[in-house]
This record gives structure tokens, sequence and C-alpha cells, in this order.
């Protein structure tokens, strides 16, 4: 499924937003049920604070973070 950002908020500055997102049906698997999806409970997962450079070009990182995923469908 696909969905598109619908509402955000910052609940504590250290971690990732909590936020909803609402399925998109046209870009999603046909008969999804999930109309949105919560990401609640958020710990860490910010990105670095070194900005891009020409040091660290293509190189890839892992931020880690965890979250709580509630996921709603259509009755």
């Amino acid at each position: 499924m696909v969905g598109s950002k619908w509402k955000g908020v910052i609940v504590n500055q250290t971690a990732v937003p909590w936020l909803i997102l609402k399925v998109v049906d046209s870009l999603s698997s046909p008969g999804n049920k999930i109309t949105y999806i919560q990401r609640v409970c958020t710990s860490a997962g910010l990105p670095p604070l070194i900005p891009a450079s020409a040091s660290n070009l293509g190189e890839v990182d892992s931020i880690p973070y965890t979250a709580n995923y509630l996921f709603y469908i259509k009755e």
C-alpha cells in the first residue's frame, strides 16, 4: 500500500514525529482494506547532525528507531 502524510506532530524533540498516513487507493494493491496508518510512541530515528559533504558522499547509514504502528481498516 502507498500512503501520503495526512498529519504529523512532534511529541519528543529527540525522536521522529508521530504521524498519520492516508492510504492512496489508486496506488495501493487491489482489494486493500487499510485506510490509515498511524505511527506513535516513537523513540530516536532523527537524521545525523553531520551535514552531507564530499567526504561522506555515497555513504549509507542506518538510523535505528522504535515506534508502534496502528493500521485502520475499512468496515
